[in-house]
Order: structure tokens, then C-alpha cells, then sequence
């Protein structure tokens, strides 16, 4: 067992971020990304209002253009044998 062990051949690993000379491109791309990325603003409760009432505005509407007006309130069943 002892002699197989003389014949593995183990590559060291790389080196840390830190620790380089170098960086790659990729690296640096995701930097300055993170650094140029902001966080998203607050919701404004009056915008968030405004856009819960225009929408319930416009379901109204939708309902009353669909919904027919002069339906009759009463429904009568008519049986008709064949």
C-alpha cells in the first residue's frame, strides 16, 4: 500500500480571491454589478391606493358593460314535449 501512494499525483489547489495577483473578468464584472445595484425604492401607500382604486374602478365598469340592463328579473320554465 505503501508504494501506491507514491504514484498519486495530487495538484494543489487554487489559490484564494484574496490571495491572487490576477482577477478574472468575470469577477470583476460581478463587482461592480453588485456595487451599481441599488435597492428598490419604498411603495408609496398613496400610489398603492391609487392603483386599488383605479382597478376596482375598472372591474365596475367592466361588470356594468357586460351585465345586461332590461333582463327579465323572472324566469319561467316551459316544458315542451317531443
Amino acid at each position: 500500500m505503501a508504494d501506491d501512494d507514491d504514484y498519486l499525483e495530487v495538484k494543489p489547489a487554487p489559490l484564494p480571491r484574496h490571495e491572487r495577483e490576477w482577477r478574472h473578468p468575470s469577477e470583476i464584472g460581478q463587482t461592480r454589478r453588485a456595487m451599481a445595484r441599488r435597492p428598490a425604492p419604498p411603495l408609496n401607500p398613496f400610489v398603492a391606493s391609487l392603483a386599488g382604486g383605479l382597478g376596482l374602478a375598472l372591474i365596475v365598469a367592466v361588470v356594468a358593460l357586460v351585465v345586461p340592463r332590461d333582463a327579465q328579473r323572472e324566469s319561467t320554465l316551459t316544458v315542451r314535449n317531443a
